[in-house]
């Protein structure tokens, strides 16, 4: 793993970790880079699953039952937030998410 660290004087200095190598730090990528690339890559496939296209996460009822399906089972397996679900899925405001979970038998 790489990381900066700041010098004296402001210079910075790069520095590689243990285990890690010099040739690797082009790949590396901030945590919460790839939480986000882990979440929308799981969204994909549970879409795919569903045979069901981004574009239609933008059409149709913001409450559907896919949708509230879809969004179940990426809380439940991946711990995503409500907040990123409700972007994530063109769901308005997460605040929306607590009645539609009520209503498929989840609160």
């Amino acid at each position: 793993m790489s990381y900066w660290v700041k010098q004296p004087g402001g210079a910075d200095q790069e520095t590689v970790g243990a285990g890690a190598h010099a040739t690797n730090k082009a790949a590396y990528q901030e945590p919460k880079e790839r939480q986000r690339l882990r979440r929308q890559e799981r969204l994909a496939e549970l879409l795919a699953e569903g045979g069901v296209s981004m574009a239609d996460l933008n059409e149709g009822q913001m409450h559907a039952g896919w949708k509230v399906q879809l969004a179940d089972r990426l809380q439940r397996k991946m711990g995503v937030p409500v907040v990123w679900l409700a972007v994530a899925l063109n769901w308005g405001r997460p605040a929306a998410l607590a009645p539609a979970f009520a209503d498929f038998g989840r609160l």
